[in-house]
């Protein structure tokens, strides 16, 4: 406001007296649009850019981090190596698009059979709405075979955790095989958590 009235000053020594009131309010008025845009756009969001989506990012885990964490799947008899997959390119939930990305991730593949005589791989889709087999920001698709109690509910456990929200995972049930595509993080401890999916449906086909 200082600025404003200094140029009121000037005008007032420089117009003639009948034009001096036109010009200073024209001046003041500028001045306050100013000020109030600057406001504003500081101040204001875009409406709908963050609807739907939440205040935490996607995470990436260091090279360090993923080398400890195979180290550890491979001394509980894992089979890991890395391929090429589509990939959801914004997995925080909901995104403005629905981008896909081909890049490198770890694939887990532990070496024991589940006879569940049924074909599944569960999707992370962040854009995907809940639907009555799993949670929001997942796909299920079944290729043979119907769902059986103990896979829905280890599926339901995996969609409804935090821990996966912001990061990436998809499990595939093929030929009686489970694999795990996901990238690596915390070691042995989320090796294990991996390791109890897989236990949770091979425990319940056992006594099917």
């Amino acid at each position: 406001m200082a600025d404003i009235e200094q140029a009121a000053d000037k005008v007032r020594d420089a117009l003639p007296p009948e034009l001096q009131g036109f010009v200073i309010a024209a001046i003041v008025v500028l001045g306050i649009v100013i000020v109030m845009t600057v406001f504003f756009r500081l101040t204001r969001k875009t409406p709908g850019a963050d609807s739907g989506r939440l205040k935490s990012k996607q995470i990436k885990t260091s090279k360090k981090a993923k080398a400890k964490t195979r180290e550890a799947a491979q001394a509980m008899g894992f089979m890991a190596d890395d391929v090429m997959r589509d990939i959801p390119a914004d997995l925080t939930f909901m995104p403005r698009t629905q981008e896909m990305r081909h890049r490198l991730c770890a694939r887990y593949v532990y070496p024991e059979h589940v006879e569940r005589n049924a074909d599944w791989v569960l999707l992370k889709r962040p854009w995907a709405a809940e639907s009555g087999d799993v949670g929001t920001g997942w796909q299920l698709v079944w290729h043979r075979g119907a769902p059986d109690d103990e896979t829905m509910a280890m599926i339901k456990s995996v969609t409804h955790d935090p821990r996966w929200q912001n990061r990436f995972l998809e499990m595939e049930l093929s030929r009686n095989t489970l694999t795990f595509y996901w990238d690596e993080f915390g070691g042995k401890a989320e090796v294990q958590n991996l390791k109890s999916y897989l236990d949770s449906i091979k425990g319940g086909a056992q006594h099917a």
